[in-house]
């Protein structure tokens, strides 16, 4: 506002001294200097609400990207838990604070797969050595308790024990007959699970 004064005051006095019997060219230099005014704040208030518009849209794609999402499941590997067919959701928030918990069922992205969601219950933790034999699932040496109905073939292990990285988790299919898990796929890291699985049962038929 200073500078914009001290301007106006030496042009108003270069055509006082330039041209005294000119009495419109004080006007033509205040008509142009309120222009330029109108312009600056016409400029300013677009920059606001292109900056707002800008903040919506970031907060509405991080919201879109924690909300909830619908899914179906095309797969058996996770019978009697969640039925082929089922509609599910994947709550994409909740391990931004927490860490996945075991027996969690949680989304995730194979390694080296374009194949879309897989979804699997987490059985082994970060930084533990666990085997799955004839006589259940061993986690550092220790038996594990399964919840109620779950029981677990060596399938591809073959009884062998596994030490996973202090980023990696075991995932196992309920169905363990016919689930492609971690007993083929290996570990799976922390930055390939997507999610926790909610909301899940109910079939595309309603069942």
């Amino acid at each position: 506002m200073a500078t914009g004064s001290l301007r106006k005051g030496t042009l108003f006095r270069m055509c006082e001294t330039t041209s005294p019997s000119n009495r419109s060219c004080a006007a033509n230099i205040e008509h142009m200097l309120e222009s330029r005014i109108f312009e600056v704040i016409e400029y300013k208030w677009w920059r606001t609400v292109l900056k707002i518009a800008l903040y919506l849209l970031i907060l509405t794609s991080a919201f879109n990207a924690c909300a909830d999402r619908d899914y179906t499941l095309q797969s058996s590997s996770m019978e009697p838990t969640i039925p082929n067919g089922s509609r599910f959701n994947i709550l994409f928030s909740a391990y931004q604070s927490n860490e996945p918990r075991r027996f969690d069922i949680v989304a995730f992205q194979p390694p080296d797969s374009d194949l879309g969601v897989w979804v699997c219950r987490i059985i082994g933790l970060p930084g533990e050595s666990m085997a799955i034999s004839g006589h259940g699932v061993m986690i550092n040496g220790k038996a594990l308790v399964l919840p109620t109905g779950l029981k677990y073939s060596p399938g591809a292990t073959g009884g062998k024990e596994i030490k996973l990285s202090a980023t990696a988790y075991y995932l196992l299919g309920d169905n363990t007959e016919e689930a492609i898990d971690s007993r083929i796929l290996g570990p799976i890291e922390r930055s390939s699970i997507l999610g926790k699985v909610t909301n899940f049962g109910a079939t595309k038929n309603g069942n």
